[in-house]
């Protein structure tokens, strides 16, 4: 997964595998700062979800984030109520 710093960018790229421990992809990004979320298990080690700061183009954007935390667990928009846990996701539907 790549985000833009302003969260108004992002994409889900599965990379190809060019050699033994080499991957690569190919995505044009427009000038600015992004995080790749690496989806990584190391052999002999724990998964891990781990995010690496990237910089597109020569002049980086600052933006200040788009969202906000929230700290309810349960949110509403129109007909749909999702509820979070750490044990289980549970979706309401209307």
């Amino acid at each position: 997964m790549i985000v833009s710093e302003d969260l108004a960018e992002y994409d889900h790229i599965h990379p190809i595998r060019t050699g033994k421990r080499t991957y690569e992809i190919k995505k044009a990004l427009k000038p600015g700062t992004y995080k790749a979320f690496d989806d990584l298990k190391p052999e002999n080690g724990r998964y891990e979800v781990k995010p690496d700061v990237l910089q597109a183009g020569n002049k980086a954007k600052k933006y200040p984030p788009a969202l906000k935390s929230d700290t309810d667990s349960k949110q509403s928009s129109g007909e749909f109520t999702v509820e979070l846990n750490p044990k289980c996701i549970k979706l309401f539907f209307q």
